[in-house]
């Protein structure tokens, strides 16, 4: 597996692949430790419920998936950002019915699979990080 940095968001955003990917991530992940590592995770299973799930024809979509390394310039975030390549993902129909007759949800699988649950997933580890981050700072003040 290649590590990829992404810098920025949205259009402006660039991958960073290689070498020197790997190089940041490092770096990155002794900074971050246990906080990147949790982030990671979560995104993770996110992307892998929705995998199990994801209204299938090729699979392409499905198996489109992967999670990178995100920072953002001139502050001090870095996130965990699930990113497709294939940009009809958030086009697609959700195949499941309603419960009215000849109902279908409108939701899409983007929604209701990936989005949902990461906004779900943020508030959960907004409790979460500071304790975590605490508890890597005290392991390095003891250390030290």
């Amino acid at each position: 597996m290649t590590s990829k940095i992404r810098v920025g968001r949205g259009r402006s955003a660039v991958i960073i692949e290689g070498a020197l990917a790997g190089e940041l991530d490092r770096e990155l992940r002794k900074l971050l430790g246990p906080v990147a590592d949790r982030l990671q995770e979560e995104a993770d299973r996110i992307i892998e419920d929705a995998r199990r799930v994801w209204p299938i024809k090729t699979g392409k979509s499905r198996d489109s998936w992967e999670t990178v390394l995100t920072v953002l310039p001139g502050t001090f975030e870095v996130e965990v950002s699930m990113l497709s390549n294939l940009k009809y993902t958030r086009y697609i129909r959700s195949t499941k019915e309603g419960t009215k007759d000849l109902a279908t949800r409108l939701r899409s699988p983007l929604q209701a699979h990936v989005r949902k649950p990461a906004r779900a997933s943020r508030k959960v580890l907004k409790r979460e990080l500071p304790a975590i981050l605490g508890r890597a700072l005290q392991e390095v003040i003891d250390d030290g």
